[in-house]
């Protein structure tokens, strides 16, 4: 690197934001809050399976979503 800084290791991040009690995200200024919901699980995990999806798949997906939500719109 040609600054001369450095960059942490994954390793040592992680560490400091579980002493802190803190996401690995809050503390790279990536979201404004503190610790992420079970929510924000879910979301990486089914944005990751759909990720891996054909276009075709996903397609799909997209339209059953939009199909149950239309039975059953959120409140």
């Amino acid at each position: 690197m040609q600054s001369g800084g450095f960059f942490p290791r994954l390793e040592a991040i992680t560490k400091i934001a579980d002493y802190l009690d803190c996401s690995v995200d809050y503390l790279l200024g990536r979201t404004s809050c503190m610790q992420e919901s079970p929510e924000d699980d879910l979301k990486r995990e089914f944005l990751a399976v759909f990720d891996e999806l054909s276009f075709t798949e996903q397609v799909e997906v997209i339209e059953l979503l939009l199909e149950k939500l239309k039975k059953n719109p959120p409140l």
